[in-house]
């Protein structure tokens, strides 16, 4: 009875682990396309994160300089108290003013700063020289000043708003740049961890292999054919391809974990089984297109002219700095007064006091050190960005050169190495057919498996190291390329 409970327990121990472990497995894994890993990675990745941010940050400068054209509208309001002694009979000891005011302003384009302000006071007084006490006073006023020399035009006045427009397009572009850095860096771990599984399938190929070698052998021992010192060579080899797949086994893991990386994988314990092989039959791309289309439009090329524009308007600014300020400047207004507030209100209208002024006010610093520093400094900016955009496009010419090569020699190897597995094969299997009838050893016979498992493992790497090529044609162009594979053996 005491052993039926047992029993009972076992199984039903047995069957809560297989269920366990059978939900446990299929949560980890999971299949990745390389469209599907790129895609994830656009979203995910916190370096991609970080440039978009640099992208606000030069949208909010965009503001920022935008922002000096904003109208403003100012509003305050005040009260005073002044006690003294009074020189004269009858004249003032106590005086209270009481002060509201409104105003907006506005500067336009072209440097025009325009303002509307509308003044209101109340003054108290106990001297007996004035004719309305309390007295209300309210005044209607218009200002204009226009900068003539320093400052003076659309140009000069939107210059910081230009540039920082450059500059957020710029940024733009570099974030298409580290998108499609991104997007090969992805492609090559996919890529990386697509050859680390097709490896271990050649190693446990090559055990098996060194496995049937071995039952050969000992039914050989058996027979008297051989002598029992033959069985120790292909079981030595056995333990050495065991250690080799332990290897490959530790190769997919850490495949695993880079290709989680780049994509911010939040599941580290997940296995990811690659769902696309490489293209069997590859076609070549047009070199001339990929050489033209890299130095014209790869993005960051492009964001390093937009760097060098926003640099030689951010010079021309400076240099309008070095202009001694002369601006025209004119203001008119009406006044009216009153015993209370609404007939001062009143009269600003219709029995107004009228005021005009115009003039011209220069200004010039003398030295003018700090604006000869900002222009020097301008300058040595613009050269910067013009000798960075030059390199870049030196280095972009080169890399171009070299991936179209990588790309030419991968397709070259790919031939190459399908001759070199199919003749390692047919050697394999003639040596095989030798020992069956006793014409070699069991170590030709295990040497030439090693010869046929790394012309397979580099038939393999040759498909692999082609698709990465194409991977770097696509970061040097700058683009961000989906494909769908063809689906392949393995």
């Amino acid at each position: 009875m005491k052993a039926g409970r047992m029993r009972a327990i076992y199984v039903l121990i047995f069957i809560l682990f297989f269920i366990n472990g059978t939900a446990f497995g299929s949560e980890k894994l999971k299949e990745l396309t390389i469209d599907e890993a790129v895609s994830i990675a656009l979203e995910e990745n916190l370096n991609l994160k970080l440039l978009k941010s640099e992208v606000e940050i030069g949208q909010g400068a965009e503001l920022v300089e935008e922002g000096v054209f904003d109208p403003q509208v100012e509003a305050g309001i005040s009260g005073q108290e002044q006690r003294m002694t009074s020189l004269l009979a009858g004249g003032a000891e106590e005086e209270k003013n009481a002060l509201w005011n409104a105003a907006v302003k506005k500067k336009l384009e072209t440097g025009t700063e325009i303002s509307l302000s509308w003044e209101n006071g109340r003054f108290d007084t106990d001297s007996a020289f004035v004719i309305r006490n309390p007295s209300y006073s309210s005044a209607v006023g218009v200002g204009i000043s226009q900068p003539l020399l320093r400052g003076n035009g659309k140009e000069s006045q939107t210059a910081g708003v230009r540039a920082a427009e450059k500059f957020t397009e710029a940024a733009t572009y570099l974030v298409e740049e580290q998108a499609a850095n991104l997007a090969a860096d992805v492609k090559n771990a996919y890529w990386e961890l697509v050859i680390a599984r097709q490896e271990i399938e050649v190693k446990n190929l090559s055990l098996k292999l060194a496995r049937n070698l071995r039952e050969e052998t000992s039914r050989k021992i058996e027979s008297g054919v051989l002598a029992r010192v033959e069985i120790y060579q292909p079981e030595s080899e056995i333990a050495r391809r065991e250690e080799q797949l332990i290897a490959a086994e530790r190769n997919i893991a850490n495949a695993e974990d880079g290709l989680k990386l780049l994509i911010n994988s939040r599941n580290w314990s997940a296995a990811m089984i690659p769902g696309d092989t490489p293209e069997q039959n590859p076609q070549l791309p047009d070199m001339s297109d990929v050489l033209t289309n890299a130095v014209n439009n790869r993005p960051n090329i492009i964001a390093g002219d937009l760097q060098v524009d926003a640099s030689e308007i951010i010079v021309r600014k400076a240099k309008d700095e070095l202009k001694p300020s002369l601006a025209l400047e004119g203001a008119a207004g009406f006044t009216g007064a009153g015993d209370n507030y609404s007939n001062a209100f009143d009269n600003s209208f219709s029995d107004s006091d009228f005021s005009w002024q115009v003039g011209l006010v220069f200004k010039v610093p003398i030295g003018n050190r700090s604006r000869r520093g900002g222009l020097v400094q301008a300058r040595a900016k613009l050269a910067n960005a013009k000798h960075r955009s030059e390199l870049l496009r030196q280095e972009v010419t080169r890399s171009t050169r070299e991936a179209i090569r990588n790309v030419t020699l991968a397709m070259k190897t790919i031939e190459a190495t399908r001759k070199t597995s199919l003749a390692a094969q047919k050697r394999l299997e003639a040596e095989q057919e030798k020992f069956a009838v006793g014409l070699t050893t069991a170590y030709d016979v295990l040497v030439s498996q090693d010869i046929y498992e790394q012309a397979l493992i580099g038939e393999k790497r040759a498909l692999i190291d082609l698709a990465k090529a194409k991977a770097e044609l696509d970061r040097v162009q700058g683009i961000v390329s989906f494909r769908n594979l063809s689906q392949g053996n393995a």
